[in-house]
């Protein structure tokens, strides 16, 4: 319960996103129930009767004015919480009460966000019509496909186990499952599925599904994501964009300087995407060189585990029912912005608790479980916080766009007293990746090279070669002599 100095302290402040002021001196007002859906429906907060709105220009300022009779009030807004007026009441008793302040009465009403299988809360019998929401504007009713996704999200397993039984496993690409199979195998060696076939595999993975009791079979949602062909996946999905862009080391009018999208050179699915996205996430931070493959390390660091734990969550919290969608992952030099279609469906200060994980996607999780891609159940983001927790990085940012129905997350990949990759090490030479750690060598070992000699060095592709060296001399490290055909590159310190 709050007391008499938290509501002052919240008068001052005056009205919020999440709390509401309501004069009500002799009853319940009628614009109550928008509000309770609204906060309901959104993240919660707090409506307080009792309270005048007093106007003077621009200004708004908030009086207590008190309500006569609280006892009533109180009274009232139960018998019509729970008559049917509204489709669902989710609040306790502790959660509705009077509050004296100043020697008059208020009455507080605290409305919890609603949980993901209680959404949508409404008035009526129409959820499309009686559907509200919350923003820094006020109440305002849903649209269709809002309403939509949160009838989606109510029911517990329906983010991709759904059979889709018009497809074979002919219709999922035989090369994605079977460097997928190989990858199990190393990572889960001398398991009884090593020796199944595909298609009894994909059945116990859950990419492949028998239902008895409707007598089909078929590929399910959640195999089309992970294995599908490009024409199977954008069959069904398409509305799903992947999308992963490097915005790091730009100059002139880059707005990239690597771009990850459907080209008709890989199968689009969630597994290639991701593989070949987490290598560049972390290509640029300090590497430890034991490896066990190009995705896995003996070795990691905190802050891999958290890109690679961030960038799984973003495909098993997606909701790719949404009908604009897109995974999409940007690094930039100070931070790592991971997006998905879809709310949170648990409140982010109960995420940042650690220890709860509601997955859409539970089979996606279960896949990308398997090959070491992703923690168990509730533990996902504690790996997210880890470096923040343990190493002095910025905490990750956790953001829902409500209106747009996103998710973002920006994991920061610098120390709290620096302002880029820099700031996470000490040591100038130690900021280098694996490949500018050789590109920088091999200037050492041989001064005034050029360009192509590098490059018949390192066999390091051109492109990559000159981020690499635009980036050795921004710090310092290497100094370029002479102009087009004659430049050449030197160590600058050789101390280093």
């Amino acid at each position: 319960m709050l007391s008499e100095k938290e509501l002052l302290n919240i008068l001052d402040n005056k009205e919020k996103v999440n709390v509401e002021f309501k004069e009500a001196k002799r009853g319940v007002p009628k614009s109550i129930y928008e509000t309770y859906y609204s906060f309901a429906n959104t993240n919660g907060g707090m409506i307080i009767l009792g309270v005048k709105e007093i106007k003077t220009g621009t200004a708004v300022n908030y009086e207590i004015s008190g309500v006569e009779n609280a006892n009533s009030i109180i009274s009232d807004f139960w018998n019509t919480i729970n008559s049917g007026k509204v489709n669902r009441n989710i609040l306790k008793d502790a959660d509705v009460y009077s509050l004296t302040v100043q020697g008059l009465e208020l009455v507080i009403l605290h409305i919890p966000r609603a949980l993901y299988n209680q959404k949508p809360i409404y008035i009526g019998s129409n959820p499309y019509a009686g559907t509200f929401k919350r923003n820094f504007e006020g109440d305002y009713r849903c649209t269709k496909e809002s309403v939509n996704s949160m009838i989606r999200d109510s029911f517990q397993n329906a983010g991709d186990n759904e059979i889709l039984e018009w497809l074979n496993i002919g219709d999922l690409d035989k090369n994605t499952i079977a460097v997928y199979r190989t990858r199990f195998r190393n990572n889960n060696e001398g398991h009884i599925y090593e020796e199944l076939s595909d298609k009894d595999f994909l059945t116990k993975m859950g990419a492949y599904r028998f239902d008895k009791k409707r007598n089909i079979e078929g590929v399910t949602s959640a195999g089309v994501l992970m294995f599908g062909k490009t024409e199977t996946f954008n069959e069904i999905y398409h509305n799903v964009n992947l999308d992963y862009r490097d915005e790091t080391n730009l100059f002139g009018d880059m707005r990239w300087s690597d771009r990850i999208i459907e080209n008709g050179l890989w199968e689009k699915n969630l597994y290639n995407f991701i593989t070949k996205v987490y290598p560049k996430l972390i290509s640029e931070f300090p590497v430890p060189f034991q490896m066990k493959d190009s995705l896995q390390r003996n070795d990691e660091t905190k802050l891999q585990v958290a890109a690679r734990e961030a960038l799984v969550n973003s495909v098993i919290h997606a909701d790719f029912k949404e009908e604009s969608c897109s995974i999409l992952v940007i690094k930039k030099d100070n931070y790592i912005s991971y997006s998905n279609p879809g709310l949170l469906r648990i409140p982010i200060e109960q995420i940042y608790q650690g220890g709860v994980s509601v997955p859409r996607n539970i089979t996606l999780q279960k896949l990308f479980r398997f090959i070491g891609f992703g923690e168990s159940a509730g533990s996902g983001y504690d790996k997210i916080l880890a470096p923040s927790r343990a190493e002095g990085f910025q905490v990750p940012e956790l953001y829902e766009n409500q209106d747009m129905r996103i998710t973002n997350l920006k994991l920061w990949i610098v120390k709290k007293e620096h302002g880029a990759l820099s700031g996470a090490l000490e040591k100038p030479n130690h900021i280098l990746n694996e490949k500018e750690q050789i590109v920088l060598n091999v200037i050492r070992e041989f001064p005034n090279l050029n360009r192509k000699k590098i490059f018949e060095k390192t066999k390091i592709p051109l492109t990559s070669l000159d981020r690499y060296l635009d980036k050795l001399i921004a710090l310092d490290l290497i100094q370029k002599k002479g102009s087009r055909k004659t430049v050449s590159y030197n160590v600058k310190n050789t101390d280093i």
